[in-house]
């Protein structure tokens, strides 16, 4: 059969740094901070990072423990990839934060898989040290990477987890120690494999609709993928995972999703929920107006109302 190949994602464009995997040679030009002493280059560091942040803030609770406040960004690692990629905080939970990347998707995230600039401002790196930083390959996407070099610019050359070589600006890095990223790195593989033979939801671009398809082959964020016998370069923010069904999450009247069509759950399409049924399945409405009268959370996969837009505009192109 033929294959689809692709990229996972969590899209989160909104919440990025405005860096992408271009931005690492666009910024390779020498006396970024050539003329600075430690002094100046952690200030500006302290300037380029803190000035990601919004009016949300971190603070310390009367345990001495970090307390992230709602609407703060930082950049999480997703159990659905174990990629670390920006969202925002919306409430602590027992041992961690919920957190919500740009598609909507929601995801209880333990407090070690969670950092912010303002904590790593004064971390010193130098060869041999850890970090999780952006990769060469993916826009928005972080990765655990060692550090293997570095000059009088600021600019680190690293090595990640799989093998990919980049030379990485500072303030596009995170120092982590080196248990995480042999935990990290190991995380990521185990996924990988997990998901061959995988069904997965994706959008076919030939309507716009979205259909399952079966991983055949992983390695790093690309997949490849049958689906239908048609072979496609896929966005990377229309695929979903099992890991992106979110049934503890509230949908009340007026939520998007990503809905089966019914109940085979062959063929999935942009929707709005009306209203929640006594038994707590959904009543939806889909892009076309038409209706499914009782779907259950299980089944669906929530999404932003500006992914809902784009997903109805994108179909409405076809």
């Amino acid at each position: 059969s033929l294959v689809l190949l692709l990229l996972l994602s969590h899209t989160p464009q909104s919440y990025s740094s405005s860096s992408s995997s271009s931005s690492l040679s666009s910024k390779h030009s020498k006396g970024f901070f050539s003329s600075d002493s430690n002094s100046d280059k952690e200030e500006k560091l302290k300037k380029k990072k803190t000035g990601r942040k919004q009016a949300a803030t971190i603070a310390k609770n009367e345990d001495s423990k970090t307390v992230f406040s709602k609407g703060l960004v930082v950049l999480a690692r997703w159990g659905d990839e174990g990629w670390y990629f920006r969202g925002k905080v919306v409430k602590p939970t027992e041992g961690g934060y919920l957190v919500e990347d740009n598609s909507g998707h929601r995801e209880d995230i333990d407090n070690k898989h969670i950092l912010v600039d303002e904590q790593d401002i004064k971390k010193s790196l130098s060869a041999g040290s850890h970090v999780v930083a952006l990769h060469p390959d993916y826009s928005f996407s972080y990765a655990p990477a060692r550090v293997t070099g570095t000059d009088d610019n600021w600019f680190f050359d690293l090595k990640f987890y799989d093998q990919s070589e980049a030379e990485v600006p500072r303030e596009e890095m995170y120092f982590i120690s080196a248990e995480q990223y042999q935990e990290d790195a190991k995380f990521i593989r185990n996924i990988e494999e997990a998901l061959l033979g995988a069904f997965v939801v994706v959008r076919d671009n030939s309507d716009g609709l979205y259909r399952r398809g079966m991983v055949t082959k992983s390695s790093g964020r690309s997949f490849e993928i049958s689906l239908n016998g048609d072979t496609i370069v896929q966005d990377p923010s229309q695929v979903f995972t099992d890991n992106k069904k979110s049934p503890n999450q509230s949908l009340p009247p007026g939520s998007h999703c990503i809905c089966p069509l019914d109940d085979l759950q062959n063929s999935f399409a942009p929707a709005k929920v009306s209203s929640v049924n006594k038994d707590g399945s959904l009543k939806v409405v889909f892009y076309d107006d038409s209706e499914l009268y009782s779907v259950e959370k299980d089944y669906v996969y929530p999404v932003s109302g500006e992914f809902y837009v784009n997903s109805v505009n994108y179909i409405k192109s076809r």
